[in-house]
């Protein structure tokens, strides 16, 4: 009868699944993957990012909302106003120095607006 070698730690280790981060890309093709199955088409230029998957047509969770889903509403507000949905260290490097100025002073005024 045969012994079947046993696998190192090392060995067992390289064959263990590994998790990859979710970037901003999947994050919006999984958005547009919901979109289109709520809604049977493509999601438009006007429609919301974010949007409300009770209703009957594409409307775009309030900022009250976005705490509920776990999205920071002043970066949820950033992504209205700019069309902008950079994540620092993963995609910042597809938009413009002008773009993600516009991002960040967009996240700025959320912040000031609410602390009026």
């Amino acid at each position: 009868m045969r012994r079947e070698k046993r696998m190192t730690r090392r060995e067992a280790a390289s064959r263990r699944a590994v998790r990859t981060p979710v970037t901003a890309s999947d994050q919006a093709a999984s958005y547009r993957a919901a979109f289109k199955e709520k809604f049977g088409r493509e999601p438009g230029p006007d429609d919301p990012v974010i949007f409300d998957p009770t209703a009957a047509e594409p409307r775009p969770y309030m900022p009250s909302d976005y705490a509920l889903l776990g999205i920071n509403p002043a970066k949820a507000y950033a992504i209205k106003k700019t069309g902008c949905f950079i994540v620092d260290g993963v995609n910042d490097h597809q938009f413009t120095a002008e773009q993600k100025q516009a991002f960040f002073d967009s996240f700025l005024e959320y912040n000031a607006k609410r602390s009026q």
